[in-house]
């Protein structure tokens, strides 16, 4: 039985579309965002020490430079997730078309993937900024905290104030009981 060259072009540009939807659907802008749990993420270092101050001892030069370091990250971080929404929604409308000119999305996903890669970098000079503007005392009493921070994150997970994560098959913290990351249950925790 012959396929004919028409059928399967476009079954795989079918299925090539498919696997683009999905990945736009499951992507997400997950990872280092506004919002949230400040002070957990790297963008909310800054704050966690403004609110803390007493704790670390600031001179009030290393308070002024902290609260004009962390107003440029937070605007710095809306804009870059405004720009990333934008490439979002220009995708989801090119994936929408009855045919879907590849050329078009691809340099989409390069621009909405540049403007992650710029944002991150943005939030890591931004974490390497505040290590600079702390001494290591102060950068001792930062790394307890992230450290509390963590753990108290751990607990709020597993609900009864459990102080770590259990691991996942293959190593590694998993943040939601019974599972085993990426995406697949826990044998064991079927079985429960």
């Amino acid at each position: 039985m012959k396929i004919s060259k028409t059928i399967i072009i476009m079954s795989g540009a079918a299925l090539i579309s498919g696997l683009l939807l999905a990945g736009a659907v499951f992507a997400g802008d997950a990872g280092m965002r506004c919002g949230g749990e400040r002070g957990h993420s790297v963008e909310g270092k800054a704050a966690l020490v403004l609110k803390h101050q007493e704790m670390f001892n600031l001179s009030s030069e290393q308070i002024a430079k902290l609260e004009e370091l962390d107003l440029k990250t937070k605007k710095d971080c809306i804009r870059a997730d405004a720009e990333i929404a934008v490439a979002g929604l220009d995708l989801k409308a090119e994936l929408k078309k009855d045919v879907i000119d590849m050329k078009a999305v691809g340099k989409i996903l390069d621009q909405k993937y540049t403007l992650k890669k710029d944002k991150t970098k943005l939030l890591i000079n931004t974490y390497a900024a505040i290590k600079t503007l702390l001494t290591p005392e102060q950068r001792q009493v930062l790394k307890k905290l992230e450290e509390e921070k963590t753990m108290t994150m751990a607990g709020g997970f597993m609900g009864g104030g459990q102080k770590t994560m259990p691991m996942r098959a293959g190593g590694g913290a998993c943040p939601m009981k019974g599972m085993n990351m990426p995406g697949k249950m826990d044998p064991e925790a079927a079985k429960r």
